[in-house]
């Protein structure tokens, strides 16, 4: 879902998901510039799949960061996960690793 902002069409974003995830990726455009979690809430609506996953656009995921996310749900469908959110060093670029016990941002 954009949110029908001012910056052109994502065309590469869209030819790459078509060619990379076989139509199990969509793109819809908002007829009007909405907020994000209002465009957040209309992707919601429009989802097809069994889980619904949201990361914003400056995530970046590791190898098996879904499983663990997945694992609750798996039994009970209603439960909401949120995961541990490592960091980058701002002196250094290094990778900062979070406690298990640390979620979401300060």
């Amino acid at each position: 879902m954009d949110d029908n902002s001012t910056r052109p069409d994502p065309v590469e974003l869209e030819k790459y998901l078509e060619d990379n995830f076989m139509g199990k990726v969509k793109v819809f455009h908002n007829t009007e510039r909405k907020g994000l979690i209002v465009t957040r809430m209309e992707g919601a609506r429009r989802a097809t799949g069994e889980v619904i996953v949201f990361l914003d656009s400056h995530m970046e995921v590791t190898t098996n960061w879904l499983p663990p996310l997945l694992d609750p749900i798996k039994t009970n469908r209603r439960v909401a996960t949120v995961p541990n959110t490592d960091g980058i060093n701002a002196q250094d670029m290094g990778y900062v690793i979070h406690s298990d016990t640390w979620n979401g941002g300060d």
